[in-house]
């Protein structure tokens, strides 16, 4: 690191970031994502892993070129992985079950992932955070020493830890309730274990229950030291497997647009189709001329 002055610092520029998946994973970052259990978490990082490796965008969201891809799988069987994906299309997504990690000394890790080291992946998904280290997930310490042990052992990946949101008492509970939208920070320190595990990540993902029924899985880019915008995105899981996303109507959009509809009349629309308001509000601002 060079020591700069404030008349130096001021006139540098910076290359512009690179995207695996644009607005999700940015490339060679640790993505630290977490929600509540059994909310889809798992299956969500299944889809970008699938469009990661086939270079085809994720729901809209841009991928430049296909990325080699490795799913790290240590919260499942081999079976229970087969019986979930074996129709969800993925080709060119790795997966591979180590178990656990139970010793973080170098010379153990490197033998626990081998094949993973040597697939030399620019995209790594950790299911789950959980089990890809072997000590107490409360002491802030200890995130920025798995964070740089795995960047370590995977120096070209982008590397997406997924994590759980710690049981939540009565009150957080009725917070939640009343923030559905999650716009109230609170709401997104819900996470097991220390909050370095958030903030010493490059990118940060939430993924919450959403009152909308229709599509009931809203995620949420919480905040980035690789982006300056903040967004969010629903989803709908069928089968515990099959994504379906808010916004997968833009087609019949766009041919709203060209039949003469005007902006309001696109919100009401979409508003009519079960998108929220403030959703309908955004893609009519993005979709017209």
């Amino acid at each position: 690191m060079a020591l700069l002055t404030w008349e130096q610092l001021r006139v540098k520029t910076y290359p512009t970031p690179t995207w695996i998946v644009e607005g999700f994973v940015p490339a060679e970052s640790v993505i630290f994502l977490w929600g509540e259990s059994s909310i889809g978490k798992t299956p969500l990082c299944w889809h970008l892993a699938k469009s990661a490796a086939a270079g085809e965008s994720f729901f809209g969201w841009k991928v430049d070129r296909p990325w080699r891809t490795l799913f790290l799988e240590m919260d499942q069987t081999e079976r229970a992985t087969h019986d979930r994906v074996k129709d969800l299309q993925m080709p060119g997504v790795a997966f591979e079950h180590t178990g656990p990690v139970l010793d973080f000394e170098p010379a153990a890790l490197l033998e626990h992932f081998a094949e993973a080291i040597a697939y030399r992946p620019e995209f790594l998904i950790v299911d789950s955070l959980r089990r890809a280290h072997p000590f107490e997930d409360i002491k802030s310490n200890i995130p920025t020493r798995v964070y740089a042990t795995y960047r370590q052992l995977f120096p070209e990946a982008a590397i997406l830890f997924i994590h759980h949101d710690r049981k939540m008492s009565k009150d957080e509970r009725e917070a939640r309730r009343k923030d559905p939208e999650g716009d109230d920070v609170s709401t997104h320190e819900s996470h097991s274990g220390s909050q370095a595990w958030k903030n010493d990540a490059d990118h940060r993902i939430h993924v919450l229950h959403h009152r909308q029924q229709k599509f009931p899985m809203k995620v949420c880019m919480v905040t980035s030291k690789v982006s300056e915008s903040r967004w969010h995105a629903r989803f709908h899981l069928e089968e515990g497997r099959h994504l379906t996303w808010e916004g997968e109507d833009q087609d019949e959009v766009r041919a709203w647009i060209a039949g003469g509809a005007t902006r309001a009349e696109v919100v009401a629309r979409l508003k009519a189709k079960g998108v929220s308001q403030s959703a309908a509000y955004r893609r009519a601002s993005e979709l017209f001329p």
